[in-house]
């Protein structure tokens, strides 16, 4: 064991004493440097749907302009808002033969903000769904301890009604102001199994429907938590599994009546102050028949 020792102990020096007379030395080392950091970046984004690619450009050019003069209006230079990311992307419908064809477009578009002079960051303590809560008081304090600001925490409800003061400058205390938070609902008159966003609202709809009819899928009677956590299966379409708060009816003819005037899309256009609306479908060939083209397919269309 010694002898071993030994003979170890001689190839090092000897290896060592190479190094040394061919000249070449290491160094090596290691520092630390702290510095306060004074700028923050933030991005913002949009995400629209439409049937026709360049209708969805100039909503989301409409909407990315909107957002850039609110911006400069609150006090940020223009030069300090830059384009992060612009993602068009076609959808298709997956539904039997028609695994080829583009339905719509999807266009993703951000911002990036440059902010250099943040005096606070302001967050959402509560009340509001805990996750969403947590993740965002977390987020919103490291950004405060990295900038050395002062974290203002802000009541969700309270963060509502002080929202009346950028829309009503004049507004001065005292006043009274109502706060109704409730139920959500989805009512979807589909005519194929997709809806906007690549949701698959009405998984046994088929385009090609042999009986022509149509479906209306009826989400309701929950409150905003039990929606939040059942809407993400939308996309599977394993929503409906959910029978005690969503409905599907099928038929030929629908009619949709609102007990007070409300917002509806079709194919992406919100139209709003709506009481009622009605859903039927049709065969090509009555259609086609119509105007004297010779067309044989059958489809259920919606007008």
């Amino acid at each position: 064991m010694k002898k071993l020792l030994a003979i170890i102990l001689t190839v090092l020096m000897t290896l060592s004493a190479g190094a040394l007379a061919e000249g070449a030395i290491t160094v090596s080392g290691g520092g630390q440097v702290n510095l306060a950091a004074d700028m923050a970046y933030v991005t913002l984004g949009i995400s629209i749907s439409d049937s026709d690619v360049s209708t969805v450009m100039q909503q989301a050019n409409t909407s990315i302009d909107s957002i850039c003069a609110a911006l400069v209006e609150s006090g940020l230079p223009k030069d300090c808002i830059s384009t992060d990311y612009l993602y068009i992307s076609p959808q298709y419908d997956y539904s039997g033969d028609n695994s080829n064809e583009i339905i719509g477009y999807n266009v993703n578009s951000g911002l990036k903000l440059t902010i250099d002079d943040v005096d606070a960051v302001a967050v959402t303590f509560a009340p509001g769904l805990i996750g969403a809560v947590l993740v965002g008081v977390s987020f919103a304090k490291s950004v405060a301890y990295a900038l050395g600001v002062p974290l203002i925490p802000v009541h969700h409800v309270r963060g509502h009604i002080a929202a009346n003061y950028i829309a009503h400058p004049d507004l001065e205390p005292p006043f009274v102001c109502l706060c109704v938070s409730g139920g959500t609902s989805l009512i979807c008159a589909c005519n194929g199994r997709f809806y906007g966003g690549g949701m698959m609202t009405a998984p046994a709809q088929m385009r090609n429907n042999p009986d022509g009819t149509l479906s209306v899928v009826v989400m309701h009677g929950s409150g905003k938590l039990k929606t939040l956590m059942v809407f993400p299966s939308i996309f599977k379409g394993e929503h409906i599994s959910h029978t005690e708060m969503v409905e599907v009816i099928t038929g030929k003819d629908i009619t949709v009546r609102f007990d007070r005037p409300t917002a509806l899309q079709i194919d992406g256009e919100t139209i709003k102050n709506v009481t009622e609306y009605s859903v039927k479908a049709y065969d090509k060939a009555v259609i086609a028949n119509q105007g004297n083209i010779s067309i044989t397919e059958k489809e259920p269309e919606t007008v």
